[in-house]
């Protein structure tokens, strides 16, 4: 089979698979799976195979199903080649035909091992190949040189492999997660290259009684010549196979979170004293919900879901109404799969706890936070999800939340609804309820889903992020971001972890950069961080495309960070790209391209955590940008001209702090290079700005919320000049500047010019 990109060869003697590109290809490539124990390679003839074509929510194409009978055990491997595509998707159906139960351990729904003559051929120089790892929670997720961590990588659901000498990106990842976690793994070795490789689904021997059927989940196989659009592609696919629907732009959250500022000294008061600043300062900009974090439930013990009597007397329903007086919403932070010793449920459902099968006993972490008082310090045990008690428990708690006026739930620790039991059982132990990890998981959030209705919006944390695909609004993108200590290495790293998930971002759900934090340490009134911190913060938080979460105590915050959260509202709603993502140590130039209905530009973060000054050349080819045109360079922060410049750029980046550049093609006549009122600087506060020629006049609309106030910046050719008018001054000899103040929601503008 073979299609414009690819040649794909199924050898039904000896089960082998060759698939074939231009500059790479896939030699001799096998099938295997664990059974009782044993390791089955289907490396033997075919019993029978059925050739035909496909089509399915992505496209259509050829299909090759084989049979392979291991005595009662039928294997169909199940091969597809999309016909418009650089792809191949893959997958096993497993049958138990026999008279007794089997296990199904390991699968490798593909693996090339170089001691059994498989190859993995993506070109000349392949080391200084590198490697994009999903951690696939909360960890490091990002790119390395292949040669690095001793050359074993193992990547959650979806890895890349890119060869630079020859422009090849080889992705592999799972487009289901219905049972089992998918992996990647890929072995490379200074001598040989690539070692082995391998698409694994861990199935923890899943029982399969006689009569009983596992289809393995769907491994997708693509070779593009620029890695992040592999990504991008990719995403695309997980949704159309998961019936996920793309987030317009316009549906991103605003919202504050009372965590860094307050922790476990949140109180109704100190919420409606932010609601009404909230309602004053930021309701205009789209800032309509206020979500209480960990500290606003009975005793701060997890699974006894009702309010602190003292932090909240008078309940979270009035304090709902008390919101929506002022136009605002609440939202509420859950641990929902954690169960306090200390709650009721633990007492009298001992029965739904998820136990250890060796020992029966429940499976347990200690629960003690600073600031929370000892007597209620205790162990959580993890729910067990399966129950029908359990779900029925979760389907109450939470309608009865939603009753109070909740919309928004931030769901935290639910990696305590994806420990199996098999996880701590001895070989050969009987899971009792034969659900792994993801359906555990998946059976909790589907009930929490059914009770909540598809409009609430459901923020998942700490769990391995594939479970939450088709019923979570968003996922936590990174580690927490903290509070402001001056940790760059720390910054460094979550942010890396973010902007690597730049092709989830809309495709399958809200990537969150956890709130954007321009104070200083906890429970510092009026502390705040170095300039230079504040400015990665909100230059990431400002190009990630997510929602905005404003993280402070805002009662203390100078005015100086106030206005600072003013430039990142209302978001975009669209995710930069991380340009150099697979060629420097961590992404530091993220590449946003808005659009308008008077223009379209780039606005390029370039990010240096380091404490020296890094210099970065930008090639404007690789944001898109034609290599024989002229282009303006302003940058945000500073409000600085850089000059008219082709083909590249070179910019000095201060260390530890982060700039933004507007990149825009150089007109004949004058025109908007950049805004002080937005990070975009335009993309959202400005409309139909337009050029006449014959009156010489630059006019246009700003919407910003009544008070504010800013500056638009103009380039002014050599052939112009300024006419002397009011509220217009020149700064430089090609830069205007215009000081505006909005006394409505939309101010109309006009500029005057006259030829020198």
């Amino acid at each position: 089979m073979k299609n414009p990109w690819l040649h794909l060869n199924y050898d039904l003697e000896s089960g082998s698979l060759d698939i074939s590109h231009e500059d790479a290809a896939i030699r001799n490539a096998q099938i295997g799976l664990q059974i009782d124990g044993e390791w089955i390679c289907l490396d033997g003839p075919a019993d029978d195979w059925v050739e035909t074509g496909f089509k399915d929510e992505v496209g259509d194409g050829w299909e090759i199903t084989s049979l392979h009978r291991l005595g009662g055990v039928h294997v169909k491997p199940r091969i597809r080649l999309y016909r418009e595509r650089p792809s191949v998707t893959l997958c096993l159906t497993i049958e138990n035909n026999g008279e007794d139960s089997i296990r199904i351990g390991r699968v490798h729904a593909l693996e090339v091992s170089t001691r059994r003559g498989g190859r993995l051929e993506l070109g000349g120089m392949i080391s200084s190949a590198r490697i994009f790892l999903e951690s696939n929670n909360l960890c490091w997720t990002g790119v390395r040189p292949i040669s690095e961590a001793g050359g074993r990588h193992r990547s959650g659901g979806v890895g890349v492999i890119y060869n630079p000498a020859v422009k090849i990106a080889f992705l592999t990842g799972f487009l289901t997660v219905n049972v089992a976690l998918g992996e990647i793994v890929t072995l490379y070795d200074h001598m040989s290259g690539i070692a082995g490789w391998w698409a694994e689904n861990p199935y923890d021997d899943l029982v399969l009684r006689p009569g009983e059927a596992l289809r393995t989940e769907l491994l997708y196989i693509d070779f593009r010549r620029d890695p992040l659009d592999a990504l991008e592609t990719y995403g695309d696919m997980l949704a159309k196979m998961n019936n996920i629907r793309r987030i317009p732009r316009s549906r991103t959250p605003m919202l504050w979170c009372s965590w860094y500022s307050h922790r476990l000294t949140i109180t109704e008061e100190a919420v409606l004293k932010h609601a009404d600043i909230i309602a004053e300062r930021f309701k205009e900009y789209g800032v309509d919900l206020l979500q209480i974090d960990f500290g606003w439930n009975w005793r701060d013990t997890p699974g006894e879901w009702r309010p602190h009597p003292e932090r909240f007397p008078h309940g979270l329903r009035w304090l709902a109404d008390r919101l929506k007086e002022k136009g605002l919403k609440l939202g509420l932070w859950i641990a929902p799969f954690y169960i306090g010793e200390q709650s009721s449920f633990y007492r009298e459902h001992p029965e739904c706890l998820l136990r250890n099968p060796s020992t029966g006993r429940a499976v347990e972490y200690r629960w003690a936070w600073s600031g929370q008082s000892r007597d209620t310090w205790q162990n959580v045990a993890l729910m067990d999800t399966s129950k029908p008690e359990s779900q029925r428990w979760l389907k109450e708690t939470f309608k009865r939340l939603s009753s109070w006026g909740v919309s928004y739930f931030k769901l935290d620790f639910l990696n305590g609804g994806s420990a199996a039991p098999l996880a701590f059982a001895k070989p050969g132990a009987e899971n009792e309820y034969r659900v792994r990890e993801g359906e555990q998981m998946r059976i909790g959030l589907s009930a929490i889903r059914e009770a909540v209705g598809r409009d609430a919006y459901l923020l998942g944390c700490n769990l391995p992020i594939s479970h939450g695909l088709g019923l979570l609004s968003a996922i936590f993108g990174a580690e927490d971001v903290g509070n402001a200590t001056g940790n760059f290495e720390h910054l460094k790293r979550r942010m890396t972890t973010l902007i690597s998930r730049f092709w989830q971002q809309k495709r399958l759900w809200h990537v969150d950069p956890d709130v954007l934090y321009l104070g200083g340490r906890f429970l510092k009134p009026g502390e705040v961080s170095s300039i230079g911190e504040a400015r990665i913060r909100a230059t990431a938080v400002a190009l990630s495309g997510g929602p905005v979460l404003l993280g402070d105590d805002l009662t203390t915050l100078p005015e100086e960070r106030m206005r600072m959260y003013t430039l990142c509202l209302p978001p975009y709603g669209v995710p930069a790209r991380p340009i150099d993502l697979f060629r420097s140590p961590y992404p530091s130039v993220w590449d946003l391209e808005v659009s308008a209905d008077w223009d379209v530009w780039h606005v390029v973060g370039l990010f240096n955590f380091d404490g020296q000054e890094r210099i970065i050349d930008l090639d404007f080819d690789e944001l898109g940008l034609s290599s024989d045109g002229e282009y303006s360079v302003w940058e945000f922060w500073d409000q600085a001209f850089l000059g008219n410049h082709r083909g590249k750029i070179k910019v000095e980046v201060p260390g530890r702090t982060a700039m933004a550049l507007a990149i825009r093609r150089l007109r004949r006549h004058p025109f908007v290079i950049s805004t002080s009122f937005h990070i975009t600087q335009g993309g959202v506060e400005l409309q139909r700005v337009m050029w006449d020629e014959r009156s010489l006049v630059l006019s246009g609309v700003c919407r910003r919320v009544r008070g504010a106030a800013g500056e638009i910046f103009i380039y002014i050719p050599p052939s112009y000049r300024l006419e002397e008018q009011r509220e217009a001054e020149m700064l430089t000899g090609e830069i205007a500047r215009l000081r505006l103040s909005i006394p409505s929601p939309e101010v109309k503008w006009k500029i005057r010019f006259s030829h020198s």
